[in-house]
């Protein structure tokens, strides 16, 4: 949360979006709304599978930082906050 805080709430260009991999939907917007998620979440429900495939990878927590055009320019944590912070410096 801290480095969402200051890495990308007040940064206009970044969005962090949280895909649930959850396949009960409500213990998924249970969880979401206990841990008052500033981001938005998708649901496995509402994301088509190719979109799953494409971004889900990873182990859990995943991170993937993706361009406008949804072309993919980091994965992992570090490596997202690091170009984020990159990017955010120019």
């Amino acid at each position: 949360m801290e480095s969402y805080q200051t890495e990308i709430a007040n940064n206009p260009d970044i969005e962090l979006i949280h895909v649930s991999l959850d396949h009960d939907p409500g213990e998924a917007e249970k969880w979401a709304g206990e841990a008052h998620l500033p981001w938005p979440v998708l649901l496995r429900k509402d994301t088509p599978a190719e979109v799953m495939a494409y971004f889900v990878s990873g182990g859990v927590p995943d991170y993937i930082l993706v361009n406008s055009a949804g072309d993919v320019v980091a994965n992992g944590k570090e490596a997202a906050f690091l170009k984020i912070r990159r990017c955010s410096s120019k």
